[in-house]
């Protein structure tokens, strides 16, 4: 057991902001960092303590573990949460704060690294008797073996970096041409190794079950979500709980990512992820280490806010109980993307902004009216969440929240 009475928020945004709300009604102070123009942006605002980050871009501000962690120290901060994105699946940042004797709020380092590697949490999932989609648990060295796993199990299948991360670093290949290209544009070993092949399964269900572990041993899938709706492999609507699921698949769903948190002595919230296909085949993708954009529609559901449970666990607090969902929550990413010139990241001033009000709507949001959107960080503006009784009312509910949303200045989809 440990006291946690500060805690640095190393992100930005609607994911600091997040974060220092649930703080805030905790009673634990708050410290906030900020690039440069992130100066006057509203998490910066809502915390007990802001300090600058002294940069204008990624790279020298929110993934600059050096200064995060000497504002850590300097600031009496015996706390840090990563939020998620930026360094919160880093396990040399994770394992730097741990050894200043500040709390990490999430998983081990160890943890991290056994899961953060896609080649890796293969091999875990495969050691504790959970499937992965069928390929090669191992860095790709030549074309050859490539081709044998084609000859065995057909086209198409994905190459993948096994660093990759938000639908980033995927490659479908559906022919011998693909391949060519694929092999020629990856011509470095280096490169070439930090990929992995799998079967390309075409239709599928993205499932995933919210979890959670304490350092008791105590388990809990909180909700199953369903994050089926997405765009270049990335995520755009999710829905929780997972509708159409019969009571043998959420067992098997529930038993497997029990399995895979119990194998790394996995302590925290985290997310597993899974293809189910249309004849009940249940293949692991991953685990993410980490408080994932879509847990808002796990908490709407519970009535668990899942910050306080990552800042309980980390404190050597007992997980709480987790009723069952009571409700069906979906959620709609916001982002300042224009869908008429490809999905281009769009910048600008906010000059209108009109946010749906009403029952069961729920806003995360890090902008406000007047406010300068750049290209410098990632284009998600904010996330509406709507929850009503059953999913048949929530939908409908999610229809007349997202008829009044308004943003102007800025191009949306």
């Amino acid at each position: 057991m440990r006291t946690i009475n500060r805690i640095l928020v190393a992100n930005r945004g609607e994911i600091a902001l997040r974060v220092i709300r649930t703080a805030k009604d905790m009673g634990i102070s708050t410290v906030a960092v900020y690039a440069d123009q992130d100066m006057t942006a509203p998490h910066t605002r809502e915390a007990d303590l802001a300090l600058a980050l002294d940069g204008d871009d990624a790279a020298s501000t929110y993934l600059s573990a050096d200064k995060l962690l000497q504002i850590a120290v300097e600031s009496g901060a015996d706390a840090i949460h990563p939020g998620y994105g930026f360094l919160s699946e880093n396990p040399a940042f994770a394992r730097a704060i741990e050894n200043t004797g500040i709390a990490w709020i999430g998983p081990a380092p160890g943890v991290i690294e056994a899961l953060g590697d896609k080649i890796s949490a293969r091999r875990v999932a495969q050691a504790c008797g959970v499937a992965p989609v069928p390929g090669l648990s191992e860095p790709v060295t030549a074309r050859a073996e490539v081709e044998g796993f084609i000859a065995e199990h057909g086209y198409p299948v994905v190459l993948k970096r096994a660093d990759g991360g938000g639908g980033r670093g995927i490659t479908v290949v559906r022919s011998s041409t693909d391949l060519d290209l694929f092999f020629a544009r990856h011509t470095d070993p280096a490169d070439l190794g930090a990929h992995f092949v799998e079967r390309f399964v075409e239709v599928a269900r993205h499932v995933e079950t919210q979890s959670a572990r304490d350092s008791l041993g105590n388990f809990h899938v909180i909700s199953t979500r369903d994050c089926s709706v997405q765009r270049r492999n990335q995520k755009v609507v999710e829905e929780a709980p997972a509708p159409f699921i019969s009571q043998d698949l959420h067992s098997r769903l529930e038993h497997f990512s029990r399995a895979l948190f119990d194998a790394v002595n996995y302590v925290g919230v985290g997310t597993c992820e899974f293809l189910v296909e249309a004849d009940g085949r249940v293949n692991f993708l991953e685990v993410n280490p980490r408080l994932q954009v879509e847990h808002t529609v796990s908490e709407e559901v519970t009535g668990l806010d899942l910050v306080e449970q990552q800042i309980r666990i980390a404190a050597g607090k007992r997980l709480a109980e987790v009723p069952s969902p009571r409700a069906h929550s979906f959620e709609f990413r916001i982002t300042c993307e224009d869908p008429a010139s490809g999905m281009i990241p769009s910048t600008g001033t906010v000059s209108r902004l009109r946010w749906p009000l009403g029952h069961g709507v729920r806003i995360e949001s890090g902008i406000n009216e007047g406010d300068v959107v750049t290209s410098d960080f990632d284009p998600m503006l904010a996330k509406l969440i709507v929850t009503a009784p059953t999913r048949e009312a929530a939908i409908a509910r999610s229809r007349r929240a997202l008829a009044e949303l308004e943003i102007k200045g800025v191009a949306t989809p």
